[in-house]
């Protein structure tokens, strides 16, 4: 099974991650984000990156799964 998670900030989607699943097992596959040039919205993506990856972390807890 694939999950999603996406970040949104202000109604706009910032990034996503996806994770492949199994009843036992989850792993990172592929992430995505806005281009900009912006270095204040960069880095607000970067640190919504990292908040994906926690919250990918306390699903798989809340799952039970052995190992992420």
């Amino acid at each position: 099974m694939e999950t999603l998670f996406t970040a949104v900030f202000d109604g706009k989607i910032l990034g996503g991650h996806i994770y492949i699943e199994d009843k036992d097992h989850m792993v990172y596959f592929r992430g995505a984000s806005i281009i900009t040039k912006d270095k204040q919205l960069n880095t607000l993506k970067g640190n919504a990156s990292r908040l994906l990856h926690w919250e990918a972390m306390k699903y798989a807890k809340e799952k039970e799964i052995k190992e992420f």
